[in-house]
């Protein structure tokens, strides 16, 4: 078996927050026209590898696992995917340097527009209504 079945490419992801995230989309308060949604094929758990080749920080890379229930991830600055909620998710996340069960960023060290290598692997397949 591949380490990754599924490879996406964002050529030009706008950042403002500094960093470049990965949310499972079933958590997010809405989607921007500056995000991109991957459709990962079927709800589980995933090991979600993000690479950028260049940022202000040189080439990039982080590798997590991401719990999904709709099957789909959000890549991009997370803060165009929340109204409220972004308060709250900056806590949890102790300002983006704490990853969950459903996200992780990559810090660009700063904004600017980036080019994004995602590789997806499926894990283990769940039930939508999975709870985590």
């Amino acid at each position: 078996m591949k380490k990754y079945d599924k490879f996406y490419n964002m050529a030009s992801l706008p950042v403002d927050a500094g960093n470049i995230g990965v949310i499972a989309s079933d958590k997010t308060e809405h989607i921007d026209k500056d995000t991109s949604v991957i459709d990962l094929g079927a709800p589980g758990e995933y090991k979600i590898q993000v690479k950028l080749p260049r940022c202000w920080l040189g080439a990039r890379q982080k590798t997590r696992k991401i719990k999904t229930r709709t099957g789909k991830v959000v890549v991009g600055d997370l803060c165009y995917v929340f109204n409220e909620g972004w308060d709250k998710y900056l806590n949890d996340t102790e300002y983006l340097n704490k990853d969950t069960d459903y996200s992780f960023s990559v810090n660009t060290g700063g904004d600017g527009r980036f080019e994004v290598n995602v590789f997806a692997h499926l894990i283990k397949e769940y039930d939508r209504n999975f709870d985590f």
